[in-house]
């Protein structure tokens, strides 16, 4: 395939922005999803600081898919589940909304109207348009390669989307998730999916959950070429890298309530400048305490918070 390629990723919690972010907090009180995501545009279309996608995004999948998109000279493109899938250069005010668990997600509104992820981007599209679709994305050209990097909650979003792609444009589409982001995609799909597990922790590109996308991602330019194979020649040559890595022990660690942990926090935080990488590396490695990175970031906050609401006064 000799046209640009197209990167797509996730959307991220942590951005690069000042001010109070948008919420659904705001918006959530409607007759039905139509309304919530009608009065969710207008909230940000109303929205008076707006910042380029590419310099609002922070983290590291964020980071490897541009990178990825780089080396490869691909255009890249985000799945947000505020705005449907944008691109790099389009202008966004800062906002928190999520489809995963956690911290202002979409899951308590789908539950009040009895809908799910899917749901959400049909009515969430209507708003912004058909150019935020998967299906203008692929629109836009015959044969460009789609190298698609989400997180199985990410997925759900555009499930309806991918259901309906034509075998010629799955013919282009490389998926890349983990194990349980297999499981939720349709069956029509499925071999699109390369198959990267939880070996890929073993190679040159360890890192967390949340970002396991986006390393599988790397892995397959970078290590195994395979944006140059067929597909199946290409999921041939990920199974057998996989083969080759043992799969990693992972340690045993205390469980412990939010409030417990927003304690361990305080009393440690000095000692680590308040850092979140060195306070969830001290969770982890020297008080061997599980805790997921999206719950620590909220946590971490909310100590942040207090710690500097307690120093104002």
């Amino acid at each position: 395939m000799c046209a640009t390629p197209i990167v797509l990723t996730n959307c991220t919690g942590r951005k690069r922005a000042d001010g109070a972010a948008i919420s659904l907090s705001t918006v959530a009180a409607a007759a039905s999803l139509a309304e919530v995501a009608r009065k969710w545009f207008d909230a940000t279309e109303s929205a008076a600081s707006k910042h380029r996608a590419d310099e609002l995004y922070a983290g590291r999948s964020f980071k490897e898919a541009t990178h990825v998109s780089r080396v490869l000279a691909a255009r890249l493109r985000v799945v947000s589940a505020g705005f449907g899938i944008v691109s790099t250069d389009d202008r966004l005010p800062n906002y928190d909304l999520t489809v995963a668990n956690g911290h202002n997600s979409l899951a308590p509104v789908l539950t009040t109207f009895n809908a799910d992820p899917s749901d959400w981007w049909t009515a969430l599209t209507r708003q912004f348009g058909a150019g935020r679709t998967l299906r203008s994305t692929l629109g836009r050209t015959s044969d460009s390669l789609v190298l698609l990097a989400l997180p199985g909650s990410y997925l759900q979003l555009i499930t309806k989307e991918l259901e309906a792609l034509t075998p010629q444009q799955l013919a282009r589409l490389r998926i890349f998730t983990s194990s349980r982001g297999r499981a939720v995609l349709p069956p029509s799909v499925r071999r699109t999916a390369m198959p990267y597990d939880e070996r890929l922790e073993t190679s040159v590109l360890p890192g967390t959950q949340t970002d396991f996308p986006q390393r599988a991602l790397r892995h397959f330019v970078e290590e195994l070429s395979g944006h140059d194979l067929e597909m199946d020649v290409a999921a041939e040559l990920v199974s057998q890298a996989m083969h080759r890595l043992v799969k990693r022990t992972l340690p045993s660690r205390i469980r412990m309530n939010d409030d417990e942990i927003a304690e361990l926090l305080r009393n440690n935080w000095d000692r680590f400048r308040g850092t979140s990488s060195g306070l969830l590396r001290y969770l982890r490695d020297e008080a061997s305490i599980a805790c997921e990175q999206r719950r620590f970031q909220g946590i971490w906050r909310q100590v942040k918070n207090q710690l500097r609401d307690g120093c104002s006064q």
